[in-house]
C-alpha cells in the first residue's frame, strides 16, 4: 500500500509540474524543494522560508515589468 500512495504522489507532482516546463526557474526550485525535504530531510518550514523569498525574486526577474 505504501509503493502505491508514493506513486500517486509522485505522479500527482510531476503533473503539476507540466506546465511549467517551459520555465527553467520553477523546475530548479522543485527541485530544490525535493532535494531539501527528500534528501536533506530539512524541515518544511525551513525549506519554505528559504525558497519562497528567493522563488519571488527569481519571478521578479525574469518576467516583464507591470509597473
Amino acid at each position: 500500500i505504501a509503493a502505491v500512495a508514493a506513486g500517486l504522489i509522485i505522479a500527482t507532482g510531476l503533473r503539476l509540474l507540466r506546465p511549467y516546463r517551459a520555465r527553467p526557474a520553477a523546475l530548479l526550485f522543485a527541485a530544490l524543494a525535493f532535494a531539501g525535504l527528500a534528501l536533506l530531510r530539512l524541515p518544511l518550514l525551513l525549506v519554505i522560508v528559504l525558497l519562497v523569498p528567493a522563488s519571488i525574486l527569481a519571478a521578479r526577474r525574469t518576467s516583464p515589468a507591470t509597473r
